[in-house]
């Protein structure tokens, strides 16, 4: 039987979604700069300020550790799990599953791959393992059919390890919090060494670097669950949500942290284009950092008094809300919007050079500035609005009638 305060602690968490909204507008703000070199030129400063955007990914990992693992931690009193596994695998299969498979239909229907010299003669025998989601696991980092499908991966896995994660915690008779509290702090450590294998020491697999190393950000909100669960229903839950609600002191931290890593940590000049670059102990550092940056930011809503706190009234503020409901769609889509933006050109221009058409998927290029990058964010929301009406919504409604 499930307790009262069992459903509080898998009762929907406010703000989440607007901490969603936040996620995808950086990560999108980071590839419009990556791509555009007129962004770029915006200043030195700018450059600085939001090479490190993608700390956005870290946010989506933790938010995804968190929600993912609260409704396993229900009903600590029965050795009988709360969550069917099957049910589990269906919710999850039809939460990312049928959005992915419809742009994913549409990237190899229209030319819309990133790495298109990658896939030249490799899509079509290894299709099976991109409509899963798995082929950067088996074949790297590089072979992905759009930039962001590596992190696909990454939850197709961590989606198998909670259930196994859960039911080896339930064998354990007394004092239960403190092994999920335990088990969570595990997985971050093997993330921990994951991250420092991966930057000191190159892993002789793909699979350790690629799938291992963001553990340490999935893991964070497990951790962040199971510290939250074991708080529902005690004497204790008032005076830490009285000792940590301030949600301005998390967010203050966050943004100082940031600024660290973009002016102390990374110190390679702005010329350097954004992403990977700097000695191993930088890079390991800004993982590390992001990482942390990620935790504040959900802890700050994890255990915020949602009446008090001024910035979960922020996030829970509608347009952004909203935003951050469609949030899967823009991950999605973004990337291969900027790609088209970036080569985008009227019919004059295409029968002037119709070479055009095939340099849509190219990295090189003219970029576009400020203006056009908005209308390229207004059209992923369009995108990404109608993939949730059509696609994700329906199928969030079929797996909450196969509960």
């Amino acid at each position: 039987m499930t307790t009262r305060a069992d459903a509080s602690a898998v009762g929907r968490v406010a703000g989440l979604d607007g901490l969603r909204a936040v996620a995808a507008l950086s990560v999108f703000v980071f590839h419009l700069a990556e791509v555009s070199p007129q962004v770029r030129a915006t200043s030195d400063s700018f450059v600085f300020y939001t090479r490190h955007l993608d700390v956005g990914v870290a946010i989506f990992f933790v938010l995804s550790g968190f929600v993912v693992t609260r409704p396993f931690l229900a009903g600590r009193a029965t050795p009988a799990p709360v969550v069917p596994v099957g049910g589990y695998a269906l919710r999850r299969v039809l939460r990312i599953g049928p959005a992915w498979w419809v742009f994913l239909a549409g990237a190899v229907a229209f030319g819309w791959l990133d790495h298109v010299s990658e896939f030249s003669g490799n899509f079509a025998p290894d299709s099976p393992l991109h409509v899963l989601a798995w082929a950067t696991l088996t074949h790297g980092w590089w072979f992905q059919p759009v930039h962001v499908s590596w992190t696909l991966s990454v939850e197709v896995v961590m989606y198998a390890l909670v259930p196994l994660w859960a039911g080896a915690i339930r064998r354990v008779p007394r004092a239960r919090w403190k092994v999920e509290v335990a088990g969570a702090g595990l997985l971050v450590a093997c993330g921990l060494v994951a991250t420092w294998t991966r930057w000191f020491r190159p892993p002789e697999t793909r699979f350790a670097a690629v799938v291992v190393q963001p553990l340490i950000a999935f893991g964070a909100g497990m951790l962040l669950a199971a510290v939250a669960a074991a708080l529902v229903g005690t004497d204790r839950e008032a005076r830490v949500r009285r000792a940590l609600g301030t949600t301005g002191i998390w967010w203050s931290a966050a943004a100082v942290l940031y600024l660290v890593l973009a002016r102390q940590i990374v110190d390679a000049p702005p010329t350097i284009l954004y992403g990977v670059t700097g000695s191993p102990r930088v890079l390991f550092a800004r993982d590390l950092v992001q990482v942390v940056i990620a935790v504040l930011l959900v802890g700050s809503v994890v255990f915020a008094d949602p009446d008090r706190s001024r910035v979960v009234r922020l996030l829970t503020w509608r347009p952004l809300a909203a935003v951050g409901l469609v949030s899967y769609g823009i991950y999605l889509w973004h990337t291969t919007v900027l790609r088209w933006w970036r080569w985008s050109f009227t019919p004059a221009e295409l029968a002037a050079d119709p070479s055009r058409l095939a340099r849509l998927g190219e990295f090189g290029g003219p970029g576009r500035g400020w203006r056009d990058g908005f209308f390229a964010l207004l059209l992923t929301l369009v995108i990404a609005t109608a993939s949730y009406a059509v696609v994700e919504r329906p199928a969030r409604r079929l797996a909450g009638r196969r509960r």
